[in-house]
Formats: structure tokens, sequence, C-alpha cells
């Protein structure tokens, strides 16, 4: 929802024209040969349904719907549709101490919740005429008690350093406005929603750097879905490890549904290390909330399958003693296929003594 008001505070009069538009003919910045993604599948005044290209890479499609609805004193002088974009046009010329007001509600639905057309366009038509009835000024009383929530429970607050004040609370606001909590398929783009960077998709970085931060500033099911995420696509995780000639699931370095999506063989298949990170929030998620039935169900399933992974992994040196993993690359990625990266190892130690302490628990149980 948008509310614009332009106010003329001259002694002249003012000529106002807005444009606005859904528009289908975008790309991203990093797109090779200009080339777009959306197949337009119908187009109205108001309304737009598109699904994504069919690609060499079999991508799975999706289709996206979207609605607008208009509130306005502007008067509207123009309507125009064509293959890729559906646009209004309001004009007013405004008097000496005059407003103009122009609200803009948008409703948009997928094919993640409406697989079919027909039912997408009824939901996102139901929606839109739900959303018509409702105030601005309750729809903006709302928001304002969500956000008021979100920052009397997570505000950190800095004395005497604006910069690092305002870098806070932006970095804040980054994850709340990237990830509601509210639904396990969804996860968080390393870069969240300031760039196209990395795709939107799902990166180690969840586990080892957002989840701490959700556990300490939201509601413990931020967390839990976050780790229901992984949960859901552990058959994903078992395809990674056996490509791979090896036991149990391997958690894919780059993903949007358990496969592995990266193209960098030296991160793919050496930058392992991420099985143990989601171990380690799952051990963290357990110890911050104190909520055990996760881990003793879903995670005590992903814990079991992330060990045989480990186990089958390293090696027995005659020469050395111990066990070593070779061919690995760390966290910082500065170097690739080395062995014995202490981070790794650590991981993995650890991963498979927490693992035999949560079986137990589950065999108690």
């Amino acid at each position: 929802v948008q509310k614009v008001s332009f106010e003329n505070l001259s002694d002249q009069t003012v000529d106002i024209k807005v444009i606005s538009a859904i528009d289908a003919d975008v790309k991203n910045e990093d797109a090779n040969y200009d080339e777009r993604f959306w197949q337009v599948l119908e187009i109205t005044d108001n309304s737009l349904i598109a699904k994504t290209k069919l690609n060499d890479f079999g991508t799975p499609r999706f289709t996206s719907g979207m609605q607008v609805h208009y509130v306005t004193d502007l008067p509207k002088v123009n309507q125009k549709v064509t293959d890729l974009e559906t646009s209004q046009t309001f004009a007013k010329t405004l008097k000496p101490e005059e407003i103009g007001m122009i609200e803009k509600r948008v409703v948009v639905v997928t094919s993640r919740d409406y697989k079919e057309v027909d039912n997408l366009r009824d939901a996102m038509e139901g929606i839109t005429f739900k959303v018509t009835k409702v105030a601005y000024s309750e729809l903006l009383k709302a928001h304002e008690n969500v956000w008021t929530q979100r920052w009397n429970q997570s505000d950190i607050k800095i004395d005497g350093d604006t910069d690092a004040q305002q870098g806070m609370r932006f970095n804040l606001f980054g994850l709340f406005t990237t990830y509601s909590g509210e639904d396990s398929r969804l996860n968080i783009g390393p870069k969240g929603f300031t760039g196209e960077k990395y795709g939107g998709a799902t990166y180690w970085d969840t586990e080892a750097f957002c989840i701490p931060v959700y556990l300490g500033i939201s509601n413990p099911e931020v967390s839990r879905n976050l780790l229901m995420y992984r949960y859901n696509q552990l058959k994903g995780a078992y395809v990674n490890a056996k490509e791979q000639g090896l036991k149990g699931a391997l958690f894919p370095m780059v993903t949007f549904n358990g496969i592995e999506c990266h193209n960098e063989w030296e991160i793919t298949f050496e930058e392992i290390h991420r099985n143990g990170d989601i171990a380690f929030a799952i051990y963290n998620y357990t110890r911050y909330t104190g909520d055990e039935s996760f881990v003793l169900n879903e995670g005590s399933k992903i814990l079991t399958e992330i060990s045989r992974f480990w186990a089958d992994r390293v090696h027995f040196s005659e020469r050395n003693g111990q066990y070593m993993i070779h061919g690995v690359t760390g966290p910082d990625e500065y170097e690739n296929n080395v062995d014995n990266n202490w981070y790794t190892n650590f991981l993995a130690k650890w991963t498979l003594k927490y693992t035999l302490q949560i079986l137990k628990e589950v065999s108690q149980e």
C-alpha cells in the first residue's frame, strides 16, 4: 500500500501527473543478452498474470499474479495496456494550497500457494476485493502495531555513535523484511532485498548468521521454521551426497528446492562445512529456546544423516593415527582443495558427538 499527497505551496496553479503501472518488461541487472524472464499469460486494465519463461537449466517455472486498486481524487486521464505492461495515468491542476492524493494498493499472489491459474486469479481478485473494503487508516494502524511490537522486542540501542546505531537498525530492519517466520517453505537470500546478488537463493549464511540473531530478536517459531526448511529438503540432501558417492545427506551450498544450484566445483563439492553449520544451528535453537521437541524429532533425523555423511567423508590416516578430511574449502573461501581445514574438521567432530548425545535422548523417550 502506498499513499502520496501533493500540496501546492506556490501562489500559482501546478499541473500534477502520475503514471502508475504493473510492468512485466523487467530483467535482472546481470542478465545475459538483455534477456527477460516473464511470459505474460493474462493482462487487463488493472491486473497481470505472468509465468517465468522456459530455460535450458531445468529451473522450475512459477506464476505470479498482480492486481492494483487506486483510491484518488486525481482524475484518470489515460489507460494503456500493452503486451507486457498495464498502466493508468492520473492528472490534475492544483490551485494554490490545494492538496491532491493518490493511494495505490497492490495484491500479489503466486503459484506457491495457488497451482492453477484459475485458482490464482480467483484468489487475487478475492483478496483485492477484501483490501478495497479496508480504510487506509486501518491498514496503517495494523502496520504500525506490528512494527512497534518488533522494535520493542528487538531494538539494540547504541549511545554515542549515530552511524553504528543506524547501521544496526538498518540490518535488523533488513532481517525482518526478508523473512517473517510464518512459512517454512521460505528462506533468506544473503543480500535480503538489498540487491540481486546471489539470486535470492538459500546459503549456509542462514544457519551461521541469521538464526542466532532471530533467536534473540523474534519468536522461537521464526528460527524453528528456518530449520524446518532444511528438514523438508532432506531428500534433496540425499541426492547431493549420492552424487558425490557418499552416504547420508549433504545440504546444498546454494538452493531453492533442496537440490544443489551452485556451479563452482571447489565450492559445491568442497565447502562441506555447511553441514556442520546446520547441525550447530539445531544445537543453538535447542539451547536458547529450551524446546527439545524439534531436536528429538525432525532435528535428530537431520543430525543422523549429516553424521552419516561425515563418517563416510573422513578417512583414517595410519601414519598419523587419526581421522582426516582432505580436499575441502573453508568458510573464508581464501584457499580451495586444502586438507584438514580446522573449522570443517572441528564441526564434523562436534556434530558426530552431538548426534550420539541426541540419539541417546531419543532412545530414552
